[in-house]
C-alpha cells in the first residue's frame, strides 16, 4: 500500500510539472468574461461583500478578502442585474434584474428564482428601484408600485398598485418604515399608510404626506426614528414630529442607512459617523459589515473597504476582467484573444476605442488614455483587429472616424491618418493580413476604398487599389484572403451597390458581385452581406448574409461569367421533396469553423448555431434559455485554435464555451491531458489534447488491458473517464497511446486517475 500511494504521489508531481503553463477549460464548460469597471452598488451580508458592476455580481469576503464573481453558468437566472439587497437575518441576497426576474442567492450558496413580475404583462419597466425589509417580508419599490416578497415561502405575498386612472401607474423610487408607518416616495410625493393595514393594496388607503420641501424627489430613507428626504436638487431634509428641517443644502449625491447610522454622498467623499472619508473618484454606494467597517462603491476601482476607526482606504477589490462589455470584433492566434470595443453602421457609434486581450486566463485592457498617452489622440469606434502572422504581439486596429492604430507587444505605437498617410478621411471599416505581411485596408467614404500598406523601415507606406466604383461601396465588413491564391483579395460589402467585390492583384483585375446565381439557377439578393470566413479544408468562403448564409465554393473562380453560389438546403422530411434554405430568415452576423471544420454561425435575435462540414446538420443550438448566453444578439465569434475554445461576443457582454475541436498539430511534440490528474470531484470529459488529424487513441491500464478507443478529427479526442462497460475507471494511472492512421507518428500521455 504504501508503494502504491508513493508511486501515485510521484506520479502526480510529475504530471504537475508536465502540466505547468498548460491552462485549460473542462469540455462543454462555459465561462463568463464580464467587465468589473462600472461597479455601482454594495450590500454587504455576514460574510461577504456583495457588488454590481455593469450588470455584473461579485463579491468580497469581509474576512479572507477572497472574490468570487457569479452568472448564469453558477445558477443565476439571467443577466443585467440592477439592483441587490442583503437581509442578513435571513442569509440572503436578492438579485433584481432590469426585466424584472428576481433571484434569492442564500449565503449557503442555494439559488430561487422568482419570474412573477417578469412574467407579468404590464406596459411600464419591471426594474426594482428600491428595496425594504421589514418583519420578515422583503418590499420591493417598482415602476408600478410596491411587491411584497414572503423570504421563507420564496414567493410574492402581494402586489399594490400605485395607479391613477387619469395618468396610469405612479413610480415609486424608494420605501421605508418609520414608527409602524411605510413612505413610499415618488418623485412629486410621499405616500404613507400603517405598517398592519390588512389592505395595503387599496391605493386609495395611502395618504399623502403634506406640506413635503418643494421640488422633485429623488429617495427618502429612515434613520432610526427620523425620514430623510433627498430631492432632486441634491438638497437633503429630514422629517420628525410631522415637520420638515434642513440638514444639508450642499450638493448631496445619495444617502444611505446602515444600523441607524446615516451615509451620506458628496462630491468625491462620504460622511459617516462624522467623518468625512475623501476618494479621487465619486463614490456611488456605501454599506457596512459586522465589524462596522465601511464598504464603498467606486465605479472604476471597485469596491473599497475603510476600517470603522480610519478614514482612508484600507483595501479595494475589484475581479480581473475585460473593460466594457461591448464586444464588436474578437480575433484569435493560437493562444490568444484580441477584442476591440466600437461600431458603425451608416454611421459611427461614438463608442471609446478600447483593446481587450486575453492571454494566460487574464485580460489586459488598453484604453483610450493609454492610447492619448503614446499617440495624442482620443480615438473611438475600433471595429477592426488584426494581428501580425509572424509575430503575435504586433497587430492594427481599425477606427470608423479615428484612422489605422498599431500596436507592439501591447504598447500603442503609431498612428496613420488622413494627415500622415495617403488615407483620404480616418474612416478605416475593416483591416487584414497576408501571408506577405501586406496590410489591406478599406477607407470608405473616399475615391479610393480599397488600399493597402506595405513595411517601409519602422512604419508602414499606405497606397490605393485602382479601384473606380469607391462611390459604390458605402460600409466594407471583412476582408478575406484566399489560403490558396493569396493573389487573390475578397471584399465582403455590408452596404453598398456591390456585396462581394474580388479582386486580383497579379492582374490588377477587379469583379463586382451585385448578386449571385445559385446551383439551381436561382437568383441571391440578399439586402447585406455581413461578415465571411473561409474554409480552410475545402476553400469554400462562407459569407453572412440577412438573408442566410451563403456559400462560394472554389471562390477563386469567381471571375467567371457562368460562377455559381450555393446555398444549403434541409429537407423538410415530411413526405415531400421540398427543402428550406439553412437560416434563410436570419441575419447571419459572425460565422467561425473550428478544428473539425464545422461551423459556428452568430444570429441577430437566434443565438448560435454549431453545425457540421457542410451544414446540413444542426448539432448545437445555444440561446438565452438553454445556455448561459448573456443575449441571443451575437455580434462575433472567435475560437482559439491550440485550446478549441469558442468565444461569443454578444451585445451585453462576452461568454465561452470550450468545444470540443482544435486544431490538429503536425506532431505529437504538444501532447497533453486534461484535467490532469481526474479528481475525485471530477464527472467530466478528458480530453486529450495536441494530437495529430485522424489520430487513434487507445486508453489503456497499467496491465496492458484496453479500456476505450476512439479516433480524432481534428486535434483533440475526447475519454468519458469510463470503461467499455460504462463504469467510471479506477484509481491508477492510464496510458493514452495515441497513432497516426499511417503508424508514422505515436506519442503516449499518462493519465492519472483518482476516484
Amino acid at each position: 500500500m504504501k508503494q502504491t500511494i508513493l508511486f501515485i504521489a510521484t506520479t502526480l508531481c510529475l504530471l504537475h510539472s508536465k502540466a505547468i503553463g498548460q491552462i485549460g477549460v473542462e469540455v462543454g464548460r462555459w465561462r463568463t468574461h464580464l467587465s468589473y469597471e462600472q461597479t455601482q452598488q454594495v450590500a454587504v451580508g455576514e460574510h461577504k461583500a456583495y457588488a454590481i458592476s455593469s450588470g455584473a455580481l461579485y463579491s468580497v469576503g469581509i474576512d479572507e478578502h477572497l472574490i468570487e464573481t457569479y452568472s448564469k453558468i453558477d445558477g443565476l437566472s439571467d443577466s443585467d442585474i440592477t439592483k441587490i439587497y442583503h437581509i442578513v437575518e435571513k442569509n440572503v441576497l436578492l438579485v433584481g434584474y432590469r426585466n424584472g426576474n428576481i433571484d434569492l442567492l442564500f449565503d449557503n450558496g442555494d439559488i430561487v428564482n422568482i419570474s412573477d413580475i417578469y412574467k407579468k404583462n404590464i406596459s411600464v419597466a419591471k426594474q426594482t428601484n428600491d428595496v425594504c425589509y421589514y418583519n420578515g417580508y422583503i418590499y420591493l419599490a417598482l415602476p408600478f408600485g410596491i411587491v411584497k416578497i414572503n423570504i421563507d415561502k420564496k414567493e410574492i405575498a402581494d402586489t399594490f398598485y400605485f395607479l391613477y386612472k387619469e395618468s396610469g401607474y405612479i413610480e415609486v423610487n424608494s420605501l421605508s418604515v418609520v414608527d409602524g408607518q411605510f413612505y413610499a416616495t415618488t418623485i412629486d410625493n410621499i405616500f404613507t399608510a400603517p405598517t398592519q393595514s390588512v389592505n395595503l393594496a387599496n391605493f386609495a388607503l395611502w395618504q399623502k404626506v403634506e406640506n413635503i420641501p418643494s421640488g422633485g424627489n429623488k429617495k427618502a430613507i429612515a434613520v432610526a426614528s427620523n425620514l430623510y428626504l433627498l430631492k432632486t436638487d441634491s438638497t437633503l431634509y429630514s422629517f420628525d414630529n410631522n415637520s420638515w428641517s434642513d440638514v444639508l443644502d450642499s450638493k448631496v449625491y445619495n444617502i444611505f442607512s446602515h444600523k441607524n447610522r446615516l451615509s451620506i454622498i458628496k462630491k468625491l467623499s462620504v460622511s459617516i459617523d462624522n467623518k468625512n472619508i475623501f476618494f479621487d473618484e465619486q463614490p456611488q454606494m456605501t454599506d457596512t459589515d459586522r465589524h462596522n467597517n465601511l464598504w464603498v462603491a467606486l465605479p472604476s476601482k471597485g469596491i473599497a473597504k475603510i476600517s470603522h476607526n480610519k478614514t482612508a482606504i484600507q483595501d479595494i477589490f475589484k475581479p480581473n476582467g475585460p473593460i466594457t462589455n461591448n464586444f464588436w470584433k474578437i480575433k484569435s492566434t493560437s493562444d490568444k484573444i484580441f477584442a476591440v470595443a466600437g461600431g458603425r453602421w451608416t454611421v459611427p457609434f461614438g463608442i471609446p476605442a478600447i483593446v481587450m486581450i486575453f492571454e494566460n486566463n487574464q485580460w489586459t485592457n488598453i484604453t483610450r488614455e493609454d492610447i492619448l498617452k503614446y499617440l495624442g489622440t482620443y480615438p473611438k469606434d475600433f471595429v477592426d483587429i488584426t494581428i501580425d502572422p509572424k509575430n503575435k504581439n504586433h497587430f492594427f486596429t481599425a477606427s470608423y472616424g479615428g484612422g489605422l492604430f498599431e500596436f507592439k507587444d501591447n504598447t500603442p505605437f503609431k498612428w496613420y491618418n488622413a494627415d500622415n498617410t495617403a488615407l483620404e478621411n480616418n474612416y478605416i471599416s475593416s483591416i487584414a493580413f497576408d501571408k506577405n505581411d501586406r496590410l489591406w485596408i478599406t477607407n470608405p467614404k473616399t475615391s479610393a476604398v480599397f488600399n493597402y500598406a506595405d513595411k517601409e523601415g519602422e512604419s508602414y507606406r499606405i497606397a490605393h487599389l485602382p479601384y473606380s466604383e469607391s462611390n459604390a461601396i458605402y460600409t466594407p465588413a471583412d476582408i478575406l484572403i484566399d489560403q490558396r491564391y493569396d493573389n487573390i483579395k475578397y471584399f465582403i460589402v455590408a452596404r453598398g451597390v456591390f456585396k462581394v467585390i474580388a479582386f486580383d492583384n497579379n492582374t490588377n483585375h477587379f469583379i463586382n458581385k451585385t448578386n449571385f446565381i445559385d446551383q439551381d439557377g436561382k437568383i441571391f439578393n440578399a439586402e447585406h452581406y455581413v461578415c465571411g470566413t473561409q474554409d480552410l479544408k475545402t476553400q469554400s468562403i462562407w459569407i453572412g448574409t440577412s438573408s442566410g448564409p451563403l456559400i462560394l465554393p472554389s471562390p477563386h473562380n469567381i471571375f467567371d461569367n457562368n460562377y455559381r453560389c450555393q446555398r444549403i438546403k434541409i429537407p423538410r422530411n415530411d413526405g415531400t421533396n421540398f427543402a428550406d434554405y439553412l437560416l434563410e430568415n436570419e441575419m447571419i452576423t459572425a460565422i467561425a469553423i473550428d478544428g473539425n471544420n464545422m461551423k459556428w454561425i452568430g444570429t441577430e435575435t437566434s443565438g448560435a448555431y454549431l453545425i457540421n462540414e457542410d451544414g446540413t446538420t444542426t448539432i448545437k443550438h445555444f440561446t438565452t434559455d438553454n445556455s448561459p448566453l448573456l443575449s441571443n444578439f451575437i455580434r462575433t465569434i472567435s475560437i482559439v485554435p491550440n485550446t478549441g475554445e469558442v468565444f461569443f461576443g454578444t451585445n451585453k457582454g462576452l461568454v465561452s464555451w470550450q468545444g470540443e475541436a482544435i486544431k490538429p498539430e503536425a506532431t505529437y511534440q504538444s501532447l497533453h491531458a486534461f484535467p490532469n490528474p481526474v479528481r475525485p470531484d471530477y464527472q467530466g470529459d478528458i480530453a486529450i489534447k495536441g494530437l495529430a488529424k485522424n489520430s487513434v487513441v487507445k486508453i489503456i491500464d497499467i496491465t496492458g488491458n484496453l479500456i476505450f478507443e476512439t479516433f480524432s478529427q481534428g486535434g483533440m479526442a475526447i475519454w468519458n473517464g469510463k470503461d467499455k462497460n460504462g463504469n467510471r475507471v479506477a484509481t491508477g494511472v492510464y496510458n493514452a497511446i495515441c497513432n497516426t492512421i499511417d503508424g508514422l507518428q505515436t506519442g503516449i500521455v499518462k493519465i492519472l486517475f483518482i476516484k
